[in-house]
């Protein structure tokens, strides 16, 4: 199977799929004119609205590829809409998982995720699958096992897609390369047993990690897809540009419990609260207007408010309200002229619309994304570099701007892409299908 997942994948994103012998090439017209509706299985509605960009970008191009295509939004944690009142006590369940012994963790958390999946959400899941025709899963970190709560939750997505025989694509997605063994398993049994057309994952990184934690287990190779995040300017459009007399500079809040749930290294509350403060306080000093934002994740939300505090007394120093639906935080981040950020879509964003970012590094997906970009120089840890440093190398990032040509290039990619994700989902024919094609063509 592996070798037809080379076979199906090996070629630029938007490229007409290869011409086999015995296999006439998918045309668009021969297709059915009628509507095909996809189940795109992600986190569209978190609070997290970075996600919904993603998700909204997705779902935005798909249609642009071809207007049969009707994507249906299936939320991984059962939302259905964008509701600010969503997560609220995330943090409070957070900090209760945080002080669990690991053993006792490792077993409790993942059981009951799969009650209340099975319970409440694979129910609803079942019904929106009844009217669809293909699946996608993606886009976004979805590859990732903390607490097996993503690997519990695309397992059974799967088998219910499964059940059905529908064609599964798996999109553009983000791998991490810490995994549990029951996580590593449970995930790669629903994706042996799907129908997969196509396999993509977002950059470099995750594509090693695939190899390392899903290849190893007998799941194909998987051809490179860009971030739906890197088409944020063409799903949203241009915004306003709010009257400034300097530089506007934004700084996206990120709360310390949130680093520590992905990532194995301390991140400190007081000693990223200290940091955070000058940081504003030096990027202000130097004739920047300052203003501080989150993505809207509650933990995230409650972390800037104690930094709101803090910064009371510095009227130069400002921060914006929260935002209700996606299109409202990808506007307030064209707005700047550059955003400094640990979310990876705060810096996605910011890029579609070609606004310099500094990053402050957290985990591998960051930094890989500032490699791809050709601005690695442009990211740093919080737990080593100086406030003065960062106040710098913002002024040095909006001097350099944004390589015009590399942008470009992502975005067409990212494009293309999704327009060969569509065709493929539209003409059924999955991975194996094809390989069994090919090698009987070759045995006549």
């Amino acid at each position: 199977m592996e070798a037809a997942h080379h076979l199906a994948l090996r070629r630029e994103p938007g490229e007409a799929p290869a011409t086999q012998p015995g296999i006439a090439p998918f045309r668009p017209q021969e297709a059915a004119t009628t509507t095909h509706r996809i189940g795109i299985f992600n986190v569209k509605y978190s609070p997290n609205l970075g996600d919904g960009i993603i998700a909204e970008c997705l779902e935005g191009e798909l249609r642009r590829a071809d207007p049969r295509v009707e994507p249906v939004s299936i939320d991984l944690a059962g939302r259905t809409a964008f509701d600010p009142a969503h997560g609220n006590n995330r943090a409070a369940m957070l900090a209760v998982i945080e002080r669990l012994p690991a053993p006792l963790r490792a077993r409790i958390v993942p059981a009951l995720l799969l009650a209340l999946v099975r319970l409440r959400m694979a129910p609803r899941w079942r019904e929106q699958l009844k009217h669809c025709d293909s699946v996608i899963v993606g886009g976004g970190a979805l590859f990732q096992d903390v607490d097996q709560n993503f690997p519990v939750k695309i397992s059974e997505a799967l088998k219910l897609a499964n059940a059905r025989g529908l064609p599964v694509a798996v999109a553009s997605v983000g791998v991490s390369g810490q995994w549990s063994r029951a996580g590593r398993r449970r995930l790669a049994a629903r994706l042996l047993a799907a129908r997969i057309v196509s396999l993509s994952v977002r950059d470099t990184q995750s594509a090693s990690a695939w190899r390392a934690v899903m290849g190893t287990l007998g799941i194909g190779a998987v051809a490179h897809a860009p971030d739906p995040g890197l088409l944020t300017a063409r799903q949203y459009g241009p915004a306003p540009r709010p009257d400034a007399t300097g530089p506007r500079v934004g700084i996206c809040v990120t709360a310390p419990i949130a680093l520590r749930l992905h990532h194995d290294d301390g991140h400190d509350d007081r000693q990223l609260e200290t940091w955070m403060v000058a940081v504003a306080r030096e990027l202000a000093a130097l004739g920047n207007e300052v203003m501080l934002f989150t993505n809207g994740s509650p933990e995230d939300r409650l972390f800037r408010d104690r930094l709101k505090i803090a910064l009371a007394d510095d009227a130069a120093i400002r921060f914006a309200p929260d935002f209700a639906r996606p299109g409202e935080l990808a506007h307030t981040l064209a707005g700047f002229d550059c955003v400094l950020a640990h979310r990876l879509h705060a810096c996605i964003v910011a890029y579609s619309y070609k606004v310099p970012t500094v990053g402050f590094a957290w985990d591998g997906k960051l930094r890989s994304f500032f490699e791809q970009t050709g601005r690695g120089y442009f990211v740093i840890d919080p737990r080593e570099a100086s406030p003065l440093h960062v106040a710098d190398l913002a002024m040095a990032a909006m001097a350099q701007g944004i390589d015009g040509q590399t942008h470009a290039h992502l975005q067409e990619t990212a494009k293309g892409a999704i327009h060969a994700l569509a065709q493929r989902l539209l003409s059924g024919r999955d991975l194996a299908a094809t390989e069994q094609k090919i090698n009987g063509a070759r045995a006549g």
